[in-house]
């Protein structure tokens, strides 16, 4: 009843405490109360002191008997200001004249006695029109002839300064400095900084730290200004939150709407009604509507490419598929895009590029190149595989030439795709050269999202049917997939395998298929390919990306006869990471994770001899491994992408601040160029929830916000 009876709560009558709907829409309506109200106070409290400040103003104007006002004279009203403005002016030249030299030798003749003759007047006038006239060349105003003046008369400071004046008469060096000083003041002036450029002229003014006190005054300044125009001082945290939460839930329904509101707009845009079976429109229409001898798709491009590009804009189509269907003196597009351009041949590239108006080449020259496979020669050397291993070759991309030829290009800075910057870290620092901009994980210090699993595996390198497979570690990611889907938390996440040849792929794919185990079966073959498990070698993974990805390595330790002596060692032989390209097919293999990487690895990577490596993928391996088990391990450190960020003055001072309060906090969150200066966390967790960004030098660099 206290609650339905409050005038400003619009309440349903039925309200009760009892609803938790019912609370909720109170509170709200409440907070909304309270920050009104806290607003009007601090506006009334503003108007009552600019009232104290309108009414001394009035009472001196009205004090003044010369502009004779009338009594209830006020400075809010323009015919007011408008009447005493003439006056005002003429008492302010009145003020000059009786300041002027002549005056004070009259009021002294007449004080002493003495007649002012014809001749003295003439003289006295003289002087008067020439100190105007020096008046008018300097400027001066009443306030900057008072402080020239000061207890002092007109004539004594005249006489004081004769001799300076004329020494200086030649050059005039101090009459230029003094013209200079006040042509640099009415910058000041003109920025109704007044009493900052008397007080420098007056002499008041510390010129030395007078700068940095004008800082500190802008500073100050704007701060007020920003929590008095920003209500930062009534920021609530509910309504804020829920500001947050409203834009979220609007900004993913308009992208859900767009997919209903842009095919509306093309279907709009054509220059044909529906249904309306009249033209090329109905031609196309009768022509598609045939059950038999129905013309080619080249043939009907070419007679009704317009009309089928107006019902359909935009194509999907491979290189070869345009080759073969789009006539090729047709140019039906204006816009052809190649994505995953570093994997399509120039040859291949041309024939799209000559069929749109322009092209935009999408693609990223660290990843892999076209190729081709070949049967390669058998060798002498004890490290090569069997004869009939498929050899890789590289081709130039479409990517590559245009890069070659200095076309304008644009690089995308921004990886959106890991959830975890660790996962990219490498790449970033190897490949990129630290320059990808990834958002720092919250729970970075306390989780790796690489794991290390180490499998006492062996390298089948004789001919037969497991020839070039690892079966421990074929079985260990089979045994690893079992655990994640008996995990219910971990069961949410698709999983992908990646594995350095094709026959450990066929291994680790036979082994899932035999398992039997149902729910297998239908990550296998899941309706969506996003969420679909995969398997596959290193060669066909560019494109796609899971959850979690598990890298089989599957090389190992061989027992090598070198004279009397045996040793385990790891052969150098490693397929395609070895040849020309090789850290690229890596880099690929690496990315495809959005919030894990598990490794299986059957030998230490410390042992890896890549002394003799010819090109950079197979030492880029080495490292890599490396990496992970340090990672995996605890090493933190070793997922750098960037070194850190020089040290901030004002963010340790915020940081220290911090921690006087006894909040939990940390400085320069993140492994890559973009950083989160300082992290907040509850007190009785480490996992942050607040990030806080500063105006710094970090953030003057960036273009955007991210």
């Amino acid at each position: 009843n206290e609650i339905r009876s409050i005038e400003h709560l619009a309440v349903r009558g039925d309200w009760t405490m009892f609803d938790p709907a019912h609370i909720a829409d109170v509170v709200a309506q409440a907070e909304r109360l309270a920050s009104t109200a806290t607003t009007t106070l601090a506006l009334s409290q503003k108007a009552s002191m600019a009232k104290e400040e309108v009414d001394a103003v009035n009472d001196e104007i009205r004090s003044i008997e010369y502009l004779a006002v009338r009594g209830d004279w006020t400075m809010l009203d323009p015919a007011h200001i408008a009447a005493v403005h003439d006056p005002a002016q003429r008492l302010a030249v009145a003020a000059l004249a009786v300041g002027s030299p002549s005056a004070g030798v009259v009021r002294r003749m007449l004080a002493e006695g003495k007649p002012v003759t014809p001749v003295d007047a003439g003289v006295l006038e003289e002087v008067s029109d020439n100190w105007s006239r020096i008046l008018d060349l300097v400027e001066a105003t009443p306030a900057s002839l008072a402080r020239w003046v000061g207890d002092s008369s007109v004539s004594a400071k005249i006489v004081e300064h004769l001799d300076p004046w004329a020494q200086d008469g030649p050059t005039f060096l101090e009459l230029n400095r003094w013209s200079q000083i006040t042509s640099e003041m009415e910058v000041l002036r003109s920025g109704e900084l007044e009493q900052l450029a008397d007080g420098i002229f007056e002499g008041s003014v510390d010129l030395e730290n007078a700068y940095q006190d004008f800082e500190k005054g802008l500073v100050a300044t704007s701060l007020s200004d920003c929590l008095n125009q920003g209500v930062l001082e009534q920021f609530e945290r509910t309504a804020h939150d829920r500001d947050v939460a409203e834009y979220v839930r609007r900004d993913a329904e308009h992208k859900t709407l767009m997919q209903t509101v842009i095919p509306r707009r093309l279907v709009d845009n054509r220059p044909f009604k529906p249904k309306l079976r009249m033209g090329n429109a109905g031609a196309l229409e009768r022509e598609l509507a045939k059950q038999a001898r129905r013309v080619s798709l080249p043939k009907l491009m070419k007679q009704y490419g317009d009309e089928v590009t107006h019902i359909m804009p935009c194509f999907l189509m491979s290189p070869d598929a345009v080759c073969r269907l789009l006539p090729a003196d047709s140019q039906f597009f204006d816009t052809v895009v190649f994505d995953e351009a570093s994997q399509i041949r120039v040859a291949a590239a041309i024939p799209a590029m000559g069929r749109a108006k322009a092209a935009i080449i999408v693609g990223d020259s660290k990843q892999m190149p076209p190729s081709t496979a070949f049967a390669r020669a058998g060798g002498s050397s004890d490290d090569d595989e069997p004869d009939d291993e498929m050899a890789v070759e590289d081709l130039a991309s479409i990517l590559e030439e245009c890069r070659e030829s200095n076309l304008p290009y644009l690089m995308l800075k921004s990886h959106f795709r890991s959830r975890h910057e660790g996962l990219i870290a490498f790449s970033n620092k190897n490949f990129y050269e630290g320059d990808l901009v990834t958002f720092p994980a919250p729970n970075a210090g306390q989780t790796t999202p690489i794991h290390w699993h180490p499998v006492q595996g062996q390298f089948d390198r004789n001919k037969g049917p497991t020839l070039r497979t690892n079966d421990e570690e074929a079985t260990a990611i089979v045994d690893e997939i079992i655990r994640r889907v008996d995990t219910p938390d971990l069961s949410k996440r698709s999983m992908g395998v990646v594995t350095l040849n094709d026959n450990q792929r066929e291994l680790i794919q036979t082994k899932l298929e035999e398992l039997g185990d149902k729910r297998i079966d239908k990550l296998l073959n899941h309706p969506d390919r996003t969420r679909r498990l995969f398997v596959v070698a290193l060669e066909q993974v560019q494109g796609d990306e899971r959850d979690v990805i598990l890298l089989s390595v599957a090389f190992s330790y061989q027992t090598v006869s070198r004279g009397k002596t045996t040793k385990r060692e790891i052969p150098n032989n490693w397929g395609p990471l070895q040849n020309k390209g090789g850290e690229r097919r890596l880099n690929v293999a690496i990315t495809r994770a959005k919030y894990e990487v598990a490794v299986f690895c059957s030998f230490d990577p410390d042992d890896m001899n890549v002394s003799g490596a010819t090109y950079d993928g197979v030492k880029m391996l080495k490292q890599y491994l490396q990496m992970a088990r340090s990672v995996s391990s605890g090493g933190a450190a070793d997922m750098q992408a960037r070194a850190p960020i020089d040290r901030d003055h004002h963010r340790s001072q915020l940081l220290a601040a911090l921690h006087e309060e006894g909040i939990t906090a940390r400085e320069n969150l993140g492994i890559s160029k973009f950083r989160i200066d300082i992290s907040v966390s509850a007190p009785d967790s480490e996992s942050p929830f607040l990030a806080i960004l500063l105006d710094g030098p970090a953030w003057a660099d960036r273009s955007t916000t991210y």
